[in-house]
């Protein structure tokens, strides 16, 4: 797989020298980051690469394979059911779902040339970032989200 055209790339985060990414900062993310649990997402095979463009399709493609997650997961969570105190949740739509989603991200990727080292080092990235904002920490859910008794 080609390698993907890095010219106008203007550096990772560790190339960065504003205050919000100081060395010492990184430090203790990336000595957190291997304390963290994650989930294994394994290896996706890449289509053909004729059904591969470096076009703004191959992108909404995932897009639309995300609204379909969205869909599924409104699904379930209509589905919950408790039976004998335990929370039964019929996933198997969203699973579904979510692996079109990885399928297609993986096209891209493979559309546009990003290797999993890319990819490594952007999800190093997204993680310290993350990190900063206390989402691997006990607290109140982001603004994105909203309570039950919102609309």
């Amino acid at each position: 797989m080609a390698q993907a055209d890095r010219t106008e790339f203007k550096g990772w985060l560790f190339d960065r020298d504003d205050d919000d990414m100081r060395v010492g900062v990184c430090d203790r993310c990336l000595a957190r980051m291997d304390t963290l649990p994650t989930l294994e997402l394994g290896a996706w095979p890449i289509f053909h690469p004729s059904h591969q463009r470096i076009d703004k399709w191959q992108a909404l493609k995932v897009l639309e394979e995300a609204a379909e997650v969205v869909e599924a997961a409104k699904g379930s969570i209509r589905s919950v059911t408790v039976l004998d105190g335990r929370t039964l949740v019929n996933r198997a739509r969203l699973v579904n779902e979510i692996a079109d989603l990885l399928q297609t991200t993986t096209n891209l990727c493979a559309a546009f040339g990003i290797t999993s080292v890319d990819l490594g080092f952007a999800r190093t990235e997204c993680t310290i970032k993350s990190l900063k904002r206390g989402m691997f920490d006990e607290g109140p859910r982001t603004r994105m989200h909203r309570e039950p008794d919102d609309t």
